[in-house]
């Protein structure tokens, strides 16, 4: 099992779609969603507190999908060890959005490895740490701004902005999804080789079940669950995908 990664994703089929969508009609039937279990290759999950990021590796070497909270640069080192993964070059920082645990390390690792920084760009503000919130997420929005000075961010400019259907070449190659709600420009990332959707914060998980997050932490509460449950297929994520991912990973702490 050292090549490979007992990763908890989630899997829904909708009776009567057709296809799969990402988890959130199912949260609106039931608060919870039980998760399954699939074996990814060349994929690694590195646990950080409230939030994990995943390390992607191909032959060029490896691309961060997100780069952690407290203590998530000294995780990462360990969790990179202890697969034998350390030798590799860290190529890219590939972001979901911008919210600050998911963004805290970015411009720190950025600097020790060279990597490039890959980045929606409806969250550009948030990078430079002047993100807006409004409503419930003025909650979460005044707690980083305390944790900002306090953690020690240092702001950065992205040098690729991300936008919705963008393809980046790395592990066997990305696309971009534009997943809005969570902030502006919240941002799922597809592998069709792999039929795998990374969807960031689109759904928060405890162990094998997962949940929407609460409303103080979505910019737009409303719009978060949009492309999973609207019934207009335009606007569908398995329409606007064009696709039909068997798995999705998200933030979850197993």
């Amino acid at each position: 099992m050292h090549e490979c990664l007992w990763a908890e994703f989630v899997s829904i089929r909708i009776p009567g779609d057709g296809g799969w969508r990402t988890s959130g009609i199912v949260p609106l039937r039931r608060k919870w969603v039980r998760f399954n279990r699939r074996v990814v290759s060349n994929l690694l999950r590195v646990r950080t507190p409230i939030v994990n990021f995943h390390v992607l590796k191909d032959e060029s070497g490896l691309v961060l999908l997100d780069a952690g909270f407290i203590g998530g640069a000294r995780r990462l080192r360990c969790a990179l060890t202890e697969r034998g993964w350390d030798k590799e070059p860290i190529r890219g920082i590939l972001l979901t959005h911008g919210h600050l645990d998911h963004i805290l390390n970015v411009a720190r690792l950025a600097e020790e490895t060279g990597a490039w920084i890959a980045a929606p760009g409806l969250d550009r503000d948030r990078y430079l740490g002047r993100g807006k919130s409004g409503g419930w997420s003025q909650v979460a929005g005044a707690l980083e701004g305390i944790g900002r000075p306090l953690l020690g961010f240092r702001p950065f400019t992205p040098d690729r902005w991300i936008d919705d259907g963008n393809e980046i070449d790395t592990w066997g190659g990305l696309r971009a999804v534009h997943l809005p709600g969570h902030t502006e420009g919240h941002t799922g990332y597809y592998c069709e080789s792999r039929r795998l959707l990374f969807c960031g914060d689109l759904f928060a998980s405890l162990g094998r079940w997962s949940h929407f997050p609460p409303a103080i932490l979505n910019s737009e509460p409303a719009r978060s669950a949009e492309p999973a449950t609207s019934p207009r297929p335009r606007q569908s994520a398995q329409a606007r995908l064009r696709m039909s991912p068997n798995s999705a990973s998200s933030r979850g702490t197993p």
